[in-house]
């Protein structure tokens, strides 16, 4: 009996410290960067502010990373606590956590991809017409 409550101390310490890194993150994502960024109702001044502001930007996408991975981590150590109160609730737990991690990655993907098209990157990538080895011009010109 012993050896399970030490067990469960080190398990509820450890969720604490990953909660405490989790919250700090968090409120570094949450508060910081979007003052320093977005500009509620100016889309422009907001996009101007993404590139004079491009490696806080950048943070923010690694610090949503980090903020999720950690977020994982921590639902899986909650779950060792939980399910011996209640298996079935904690397995539910994991499962909401699990299924909303796609999403959150899919959302720093679209900021990647906003950071690209604001430095002008994405529209290189699709020029109208390519030079082929042969000197040939192939691509979407029309011919008359």
């Amino acid at each position: 009996m012993e050896t399970n409550v030490s067990s469960l101390k080190k398990t509820a310490r450890l969720a604490g410290l990953l909660y405490l890194i989790w919250v700090i993150t968090g409120l570094y994502g949450m508060f910081y960067i979007p003052s320093q960024i977005d500009i509620c109702g100016d889309a422009v001044t907001t996009a101007q502010n993404i590139l004079s502001n491009e490696f806080l930007f950048r943070t923010g996408i690694i610090n949503d990373i980090i903020c999720n991975a950690l977020w994982v981590f921590m639902v899986l150590v909650l779950y060792r606590l939980f399910k011996q109160v209640n298996e079935r609730q904690a397995k539910l737990m994991v499962a909401l956590v699990i299924v909303q991690i796609p999403a959150v990655y899919i959302m720093e993907a679209f900021n990647i991809t906003s950071l690209m098209i604001f430095k002008g990157e994405m529209l290189k990538t699709f020029e109208l017409s390519t030079t082929a080895p042969d000197g040939l011009t192939r691509g979407c010109e029309l011919s008359r």
